[in-house]
């Protein structure tokens, strides 16, 4: 079975652990939602409690294998392919530190690190000065919608926008 437990402040401290696994003589396994290792902190990117749940039953299919010990890494790709994460197997940790409450006293829990890699996003460039003179860039007609949404308007006096491939009419 996989606990798992979100942060109710929204800081991405969220978490899973498995319960069980000891009864068939193994550790239990913990994993953060977010990345615990690398350069890369995931402050816009976490695992999901579905993520963590398949990650950690996944993980714990190979540690009942015998193909995961300590020291172990597993790579996986997310965001079709765009996105890579590296766990690795720690060492026994503190169940208490690890608020993995639901194990009982005495199991070893062992802490699923992992690290995120994303391809660099690069710095944003404007328009080349060819794209910027680019005839039509600036229309009255933008300018003049983009005024009448950004403007205050009375009750009642919002513009109808007529069906496609119609022509509007004189009258309001």
């Amino acid at each position: 079975m996989v606990q798992s437990v979100f942060d109710p402040e929204g800081t991405g401290k969220d978490f899973a652990y498995t319960i069980g696994m000891h009864t068939r003589g193994f550790p239990e396994l913990h994993i953060w939602a977010r990345p615990s290792l690398g350069q890369d902190p995931g402050h816009d990117w976490k695992l999901s409690a579905n993520d963590r749940c398949r990650v950690l039953n996944d993980l714990g299919g190979m540690l009942v294998d015998g193909r995961l010990t300590v020291g172990s890494q597993v790579t996986r790709k997310y965001d079709a392919g765009q996105a890579t994460v590296t766990f690795g197997v720690d060492p026994p940790g503190d169940p208490g530190q690890l608020e993995a409450y639901g194990v009982p006293p005495g199991v070893d829990v062992l802490p699923v690190l992992w690290s995120l890699q994303r391809p660099a996003e690069g710095t944003l460039t404007g328009l080349t000065p060819a794209a910027e003179e680019r005839p039509g860039r600036r229309t009255p007609r933008w300018s003049r919608t983009w005024t009448g949404l950004v403007g205050p308007r009375a009750a009642g006096s919002c513009r109808r926008v007529p069906p496609s491939g119609l022509t509007r009419s004189s009258g309001r």
